[in-house]
């Protein structure tokens, strides 16, 4: 009878950790589904993505004003050497593009198309692992706003660091191989 509640007690901790572990991920993959989401509804609703930090006359912005990173609130993931996303240069907060509409877009009026949010409900907080999240928007192009697409298009991720709290997904991939990297969770936009 001892024995096996010294098995027991040997084994529910890390049965414990695995689950706890899973569910962080299993969050962070649910919340990046829904930033990529709201992302894409914000297309559809004013014809272009939000990557400017200030709009011109209600709609897109300058090439002045073009956002590289949209990022959430929480630390500044490490970097992991060449595949390093930006961290400093041509940032604009979620919450400022899909809940407060910050840069000025115009609205949507009865028939005609706009900025149509909040996209999201709250404000976007950290990741499990206290990291933000991140939004490698600055490379989409080939709409009207943004010029010609470059070949192959490249991929737009939502994504969290994970567990590690290293981005290993490399910043450019093209949109047709790209793939999630090291213990990375996210979401394509595109």
């Amino acid at each position: 009878m001892l024995a096996a509640i010294a098995v027991l007690a040997l084994l529910l901790p890390a049965a414990i950790a695995r689950v706890v572990s899973q569910a962080r991920v299993d969050r962070a993959r649910a919340e990046t589904r829904v930033i990529a989401a709201a992302i894409s509804q914000f297309r559809a609703d004013t014809g272009f993505y939000p990557l400017w930090s200030r709009a011109r006359d209600g709609g897109p912005g300058t090439e002045a004003d073009r956002v590289q990173l949209l990022v959430g609130e929480g630390n500044i993931p490490l970097p992991d050497g060449p595949k390093q996303w930006p961290s400093a240069a041509g940032l604009d907060r979620l919450d400022h593009q899909l809940i407060t509409n910050a840069p000025g877009y115009r609205r949507a009026t009865s028939g005609t198309s706009g900025w149509n949010g909040p996209y999201l409900a709250s404000d976007v907080g950290p990741d499990p692992w206290g990291n933000r999240y991140m939004v490698n928007v600055g490379l989409v192009s080939g709409d009207a706003t943004t010029g010609p697409q470059p070949a192959p298009p490249l991929a737009v991720w939502v994504i969290s660091a994970g567990p590690d709290g290293k981005i290993e997904t490399p910043y450019r991939q093209a949109a047709v191989t790209a793939t999630l990297s090291g213990d990375d969770v996210g979401a394509r936009v595109r």
